[in-house]
């Protein structure tokens, strides 16, 4: 793995994150926290830490010239033994690095990666970190092996030069062992890929509407799934405290049972690799009838993570699914007029407490609200020979009204427009 070592772990970081324009340098201050709380939530002591003001990017080691040599120095004198940037560099810049700074150089992608493998459980998370980490490493080979040679070498012209030459070699080789891995972990993915599929299809066919609960990371999407179904998922005040799906059922006020799912959590500058290898998982979002966009309304920056969510889901073609946004932790928003400004850009919201349970029933009338768009109003004639059917469409649907003529039941009900089809035969005119 290209991950650190639990020595390197271990050892102290100084982070990095870059501004390309003056007035920027707040919101590269907030980045550098994210990366902070990432790198820390990794297992990594952070010593130092700076916003940079970059010019431009330097196509050698995307930090300027000037500036290399003055953070070198720093490294040197403060005896830091890892250094972690805020942006993806590409391995050619993060290989000048290292031989630059002569300690390891990660990037954010690598942060994130990271602290995913470490936080999958799942078969299927596991696999798609899997994935996402090997098709990371496979243009990272040569760096692996100059690692290798430093480790190895003896000095001396005759050992630099074996040593290059079978690097060489067995560069071709692992990226052959790494082509073929990834092509079987895909395989094995498109297995399990077909079990969710299933699943979902037998959600469909049981014509539940469904709830997904979406947001950045740490918004508290998994404690409100425990605050409104009593579901026992894991909670951690971390990043990517969890990151596989969990599905629970719940009763609105109504007596309309729906399904909540719960989702992986969307971070900014999301690696478009964790993205592809997140596919299935995040599909979640797009199965859905309606989204529940969880957004930490106490956060310095919520609305640029409500905005990332927003192109994640994009990206995945959920952006036109329809969506309550959930203001979150409103019991720790401390600025009205930032409140204020969030309420204006997402004007379909409801405001809630996860954690104190607060506004739930602001959120069910939301969601009941939001179903009907989804629905119709029918009347259905159910012979006492067919009463499964009734019990059916009742447990489908929403029932408004109830009468008994003769041997008949006559059912008055809402319901989803999906379904109704299949009950015309029992459907009358009012």
């Amino acid at each position: 793995m290209i991950f650190p070592t639990q020595e390197e772990r271990l050892s102290t970081a100084l982070i990095l994150s870059f501004y390309h324009q003056s007035n920027h340098k707040p919101i590269s201050l907030e980045h550098l926290e994210e990366l902070e709380l990432l790198s820390e939530t990794f297992g990594v002591e952070i010593k130092a830490k700076e916003a940079v003001y970059l010019r431009e990017i330097n196509s050698a080691t995307y930090i300027s010239t000037g500036k290399l040599e003055e953070f070198v120095e720093r490294v040197k004198n403060e005896k830091i033994d890892l250094v972690i940037l805020d942006d993806e560099v590409t391995p050619a810049q993060q290989r000048n690095l290292e031989t630059a700074f002569k300690c390891r150089v990660l990037d954010r992608t690598e942060i994130i990666l990271g602290v995913f493998a470490e936080r999958a459980r799942t078969r299927e998370a596991r696999l798609q970190i899997e994935l996402a980490s090997k098709t990371y490493q496979l243009p990272r080979l040569t760096r692996l092996w100059t690692h290798l040679s430093r480790q190895r070498g003896t000095g001396g012209g005759g050992g630099g030069a074996y040593l290059k030459g079978e690097g060489e070699k067995q560069i071709e080789i692992d990226r052959r062992i790494l082509k073929d891995e990834i092509t079987k972990i895909r395989r094995e993915i498109d297995d399990v890929t077909a079990i969710r599929e299933v699943q979902r299809r037998d959600r469909k066919r049981s014509h539940i509407p469904t709830f997904a609960i979406v947001g950045y990371t740490n918004a508290g999407k998994s404690t409100l799934l425990n605050a409104l179904t009593g579901a026992d998922v894991f909670v951690e005040d971390k990043l990517f405290a969890t990151l596989d799906t969990t599905t629970r059922r719940l009763t609105l006020g109504n007596q309309q049972e729906i399904l909540l799912v719960d989702t992986v959590g969307f971070i900014r500058k999301l690696p478009h690799l964790l993205v592809a290898a997140f596919k299935s998982t995040l599909e979640e979002s797009l199965e859905a009838d309606i989204l529940l966009h969880l957004v930490d309304a106490s956060h310095p920056l919520a609305e640029e993570q409500a905005n990332t969510t927003e192109s994640v889901l994009e990206e995945l073609g959920a952006g036109e699914k329809p969506r309550i946004f959930v203001f979150n932790k409103i019991d720790k928003c401390e600025d009205p007029k930032k409140l204020q400004k969030l309420k204006i850009e997402f004007p379909k919201h409801v405001m809630i407490s996860a954690l104190q349970r607060e506004g739930f029933d602001d959120l069910f009338s939301f969601m009941e609200q939001e179903l009907k768009s989804l629905r119709e109003q029918g009347t259905f004639r159910i012979p006492q020979s067919d009463f499964k059917i009734a019990s059916e469409l009742m447990r489908i649907g929403t029932l408004l009204k109830k009468e008994y003529e003769e041997n008949d039941v006559i059912l008055h009900l809402e319901l989803p427009r999906s379904a109704s089809g299949r009950y015309d035969n029992y459907r009358v005119e009012e």
